[in-house]
């Protein structure tokens, strides 16, 4: 069934050349309406001046301004008043902003999100023949998600199986609900983000999960409205394949798969693994130059 969607994908500076790179494969093999690039607006460069059939279904999105009252900044301090490591501000943000989605104007009724590092190699399906919505599915069972979820929410995993993966089907509505539920919670906190930092478990700083925590709330608040599935991914592919690879080649080279990802972590042990850790080292050098010269002009 034709089931219109949208695409969102929060993206960090150093994944931004991977994705203008690669960015066709996503508009080929998942066919979104839109695709939404969720960034920090110095690094909206690298989204410029494609082809404009690819141009035309990007929407650049700042990333500090699509939270109210919540950004980069605001999760670092939420950790610190906690006690946990502010190094993880970036991991918690990027799962608030995969989920305050919903509640921003640009939604509509279902929204994908996807990893940035992660690329589908063939034309991939979101929904079943009577158009209810697949969630896709892996092996992982890590407790501090549920311990926080049940201070939140008072729910316990449901599943063998994990909603953790690259990419969830989001359904606008369902995820609203979610957030309105954790607003309301007991747990000390001015706005959702915050009280999603205080309910996890003391000292342990990776403790929440935006996906096993959407989709245990689906099966309990919304049974039978997806369905589950699994898709052949690769996950460790960046160790056989450069980030530097076309498109084109990357679904030749991997088309046994349905997904694989390019992670840094899992650079080739060569030559090109070398080159690879120097080139993400001068990212991250450059981009920190951009993000201040870019705050700075606004302070001016």
């Amino acid at each position: 069934m034709n089931v219109k969607f949208d695409c969102i994908i929060p993206v960090a500076g150093k994944d931004c050349p991977l994705l203008r790179n690669l960015v066709s494969l996503v508009l080929k093999n998942i066919d979104p309406d839109k695709l939404y690039i969720i960034t920090k607006a110095p690094f909206f460069f690298h989204f410029r001046n494609l082809e404009p059939v690819i141009q035309k279904k990007i929407i650049l999105i700042n990333e500090d301004d699509l939270l109210t009252n919540v950004n980069y900044n605001t999760i670092a301090g939420y950790l610190d008043k906690v006690g946990l490591n502010k190094d993880a501000r970036g991991w918690y943000f990027q799962q608030f902003l995969k989920m305050g989605f919903a509640l921003s104007g640009y939604a509509d009724k279902y929204y994908l999100t996807f990893d940035a590092d992660t690329y589908p190699v063939k034309p991939l399906v979101f929904f079943n023949e009577e158009g209810l919505p697949y969630f896709s599915m892996k092996e992982e069972h890590h407790k501090p998600y549920f311990m926080t979820m049940e201070k939140l929410l008072n729910l316990r995993k449901s599943t063998e199986q994990s909603f953790i993966s690259e990419n969830m089907l989001i359904d606008v509505q369902m995820m609203k609900q979610l957030i309105a539920e954790i607003e309301q919670s007991t747990v000390v906190g001015d706005n959702w983000c915050e009280k999603i930092i205080n309910a996890l478990p003391m000292h342990e700083v990776n403790a929440f999960s935006e996906f096993e925590t959407y989709g245990t709330y689906v099966l309990n608040r919304f049974p039978g409205t997806y369905e589950m599935r699994t898709l052949k991914t690769f996950r460790r592919a960046g160790k056989k394949y450069s980030r530097f690879i076309s498109p084109e080649k990357l679904e030749k080279k991997a088309s046994a798969y349905d997904i694989v990802s390019l992670e840094y972590r899992n650079s080739p042990n060569n030559l090109m693994g070398l080159y690879l850790r120097l080139y993400k080292k001068m990212l991250l050098s450059k981009n920190a130059k951009l993000v201040s010269s870019y705050s700075k002009g606004i302070e001016d």
